[in-house]
């Protein structure tokens, strides 16, 4: 299927947007919780939040520039995400492994998702 090159701009500077805010949120919020972690594994979280925020920003560059790095920006981008919301919710929000599991899982689709908006707004798939 065949998307106007109109819906295609929408999509793609949709994605940028949300990989920018999501940059923000992500290294803004490691960096400042850093000093409220008390154990390994908040601080694990912390990492792994200010490691999704540089990768959102890293993929919104490579899709632009340092092609060749792309796949590994935006799948390192979907498993930071992925790994900082499933220790989140275990961690900080005292929830089950379950839980921390299902957010994981969740976090990754929506990871994905914003990856393929990105790719369908540049152009290449």
């Amino acid at each position: 299927m065949t998307l106007h090159p109109a819906l295609r701009g929408a999509i793609g500077g949709l994605a940028g947007l949300l990989l920018v805010w999501l940059g923000w949120e992500g290294i803004s919020g490691g960096v400042t919780q850093w000093s409220g972690s008390a154990t390994p594994w908040q601080r694990a979280q912390d990492v792994t939040q200010f490691a999704y925020g540089a990768f959102a920003i890293l993929s919104l560059i490579t899709a632009f520039r340092w092609r060749q790095f792309r796949k590994y920006s935006d799948l390192f981008f979907v498993i930071s995400a992925s790994a900082a919301a499933g220790l989140a919710t275990v961690v900080w929000g005292d929830e089950s492994m379950l839980a921390g599991v299902a957010s994981a899982i969740a976090a990754a689709a929506i990871a994905g998702v914003i990856v393929w908006m990105l790719r369908v707004g540049v152009g290449s798939r």
